[in-house]
């Protein structure tokens, strides 16, 4: 959604409008911070990482991409599938 409003502002202005981004940008931030990761089943982490399952399963016994196996199952956090395409 996009919103485009022409108005004349003073130096003043722009600046409060400034600060107040700031404030808002800095809020979500530290939302987006707190929120935990979100973990993945190798089925799931596919189509995000763009490889195979037999080839993700591989990197998680190297520990190339660092998962959980609560079970027979791995989990992937999403930050893992950051870093790993990150670094890719």
């Amino acid at each position: 959604m996009s919103i485009i409003i022409t108005a004349k502002l003073d130096e003043e202005s722009v600046d409060q409008i400034a600060i107040k981004v700031a404030s808002i940008l800095q809020e979500s931030k530290s939302k987006k911070e707190e929120t935990p990761d979100k973990d993945y089943t190798v089925k799931e982490a596919v189509p995000l990482l763009k490889l195979k399952e037999a080839r993700i399963k591989q990197l998680l016994r190297d520990g190339v991409i660092k998962g959980k196996r609560p079970g027979s199952k791995w989990l992937i956090a999403q930050s893992e599938i950051n870093n790993y395409l990150n670094n890719e």
